[in-house]
């Protein structure tokens, strides 16, 4: 139910936007292969490996830190573990939680946000796979 006074409304939108699987498996890979590289690859983490299907589209990406990293912890789901994998689904549910809007109106998280817009019109690169892969796996965009 919507709130009104002299110069607001307030009230609450949903929307569901279909977010294909296959476009969800297109940005991991170029996440994978490219988008990444730059903080994956930094010491932060022993081990990061993909897991493809049969066309040889990414599926998830398997990370785990290294000792003594200085990484932020992972998303509160896996908080407390050396591990974690980021999936298909689970980068379907970070596109809705990137786009959430504060009570101020603005994006609660402004990169995320144009990051899955940017993937959603399909006006996406390396830069906001990375993104997005980011928001999945620690629930914030760490890396630049």
């Amino acid at each position: 139910m919507a709130e009104h006074n002299d110069n607001t409304a307030k009230g609450t939108v949903t929307l569901q936007v279909p977010i294909p699987r296959q476009r969800m498996r297109d940005i991991l890979t170029t996440a994978y292969e490219s988008g990444i590289s730059y903080w994956a690859c930094d010491g932060d983490f022993d081990y990061v490996a993909a897991v493809r299907d049969e066309n040889g589209y990414v599926m998830e990406i398997a990370f785990r830190r290294a000792a003594g990293a200085t990484i932020p912890v992972f998303v509160p789901s896996i908080r407390g573990r050396t591990s974690a994998v980021v999936t298909d689904t689970d980068l379907a549910i970070a596109f809705g939680r990137a786009l959430a809007i504060g009570d101020d109106g603005e994006p609660v998280y402004v990169d995320a946000a144009g990051a899955a817009i940017a993937e959603l019109t399909g006006k996406y690169d390396a830069a906001s796979a990375d993104v997005l892969v980011q928001f999945a796996l620690f629930g914030d965009v760490i890396y630049g």
